[in-house]
């Protein structure tokens, strides 16, 4: 028996209600994601409360400042990770090594976060045909499986890597520069400091939550999914077969051949069985006669069955 789509059931629906659910909750983690790369509000660090700081204020996206000492500007980390570490590099200001760190963690983890968020993209998209190839075929639940899983993985890696290189922080002394002391006078900390995070470190927060929820969900379907075919190909490994009962009174109007040339379907009411006449064998003719064409001498005493054979 070869399974149809249409046969596919899951708890007595058709499956492919399923299918288009999860596609859909696919396109809303899509776009969240996309969200968060392009949003140009993820970081903050305002120094304004420090008294006697040497550094300025800013807000930037993922890879580039968009607010740099009060004044809009589109520099990207990269630029002044090497403006400050050349500061560094020097010797002159060892203050300036924690904001050499601080860029440079930045530009790194902000590339590590595209990258393995691109890759959680894909396999959203991959996860996503699988489940339009269920429409036409039910044979890739393992390759969904796979899909699913990576790109759950491949979003909390992209978003604790950049967490912990980073250093954001939801709230607390994020606005604040730590400060050592020695011999009674407060020195920079040579530790970049902690970055409060916006919108875009918060949609990927939500991430956390809500690709899991779906992948976890979509297993039990998929597995549900997956038994009932199995049990459909094997019962169909032993074929079908189907009973057919011949009509037991011919055509109406055509008579019946041999001993009953007057008998016809006309003769019994629609949907009925009435008695059919009564033959009498002579004990004579025996069942292993029966192979080798009748002689005329069997039937010479029996002129009457001998006219109908004839």
């Amino acid at each position: 028996m070869k399974l149809t789509v249409l046969e596919l059931k899951i708890w007595n629906k058709d499956h492919r209600i399923f299918w288009a659910v999860f596609a859909g909750l696919q396109l809303v983690i899509i776009a969240c994601i996309l969200f968060s790369l392009i949003t140009d509000s993820w970081v903050e660090l305002d120094l304004s409360k420090n008294q006697g700081n040497d550094f300025n204020s800013f807000k930037g996206a993922i890879l580039r400042l968009t607010e740099y000492d009060g004044q809009d500007t589109d520099s990207s980390y990269q630029d002044k990770e090497d403006y400050y570490c050349k500061f560094n590099q020097s010797g002159i200001a060892n203050p300036y090594k924690a904001w050499c760190d601080m860029f440079h963690h930045l530009n790194g983890s902000g590339s590590t976060f595209i990258l393995f968020d691109i890759l959680s993209i894909a396999a959203l998209v991959a996860w996503a045909i699988v489940l339009i190839a269920f429409a036409y075929s039910v044979n890739c639940f393992f390759c969904s499986f796979v899909c699913s899983t990576c790109s759950c993985i491949g979003h909390y890696i992209a978003f604790f890597v950049w967490l912990i290189n980073a250093k954001g922080v939801y709230d607390g002394d994020c606005n604040e520069i730590a400060q050592h002391y020695n011999n009674g006078h407060s020195t920079r900390s040579l530790e970049s400091p902690n970055l409060c995070m916006r919108n875009g470190p918060g949609m990927a927060t939500f991430l956390l939550i809500f690709i899991p929820i779906v992948v976890i969900a979509f297993f039990p379907f998929g597995i549900v999914a997956y038994r009932n075919k199995r049990r459909k190909d094997r019962e169909g490994e032993h074929g079908e077969f189907e009973l057919q009962i011949p009509p037991i009174l011919p055509n109406q109007g055509e008579q019946i051949p041999g001993l009953f040339p007057s008998y016809t379907q006309a003769n019994q009411p629609e949907a009925s069985f009435g008695p059919l006449p009564q033959i009498l064998i002579p004990n004579e003719i025996r069942i292993a006669d029966l192979s080798r064409p009748p002689a005329q001498s069997d039937y010479s005493n029996y002129p009457n069955l001998q006219k109908n054979i004839q």
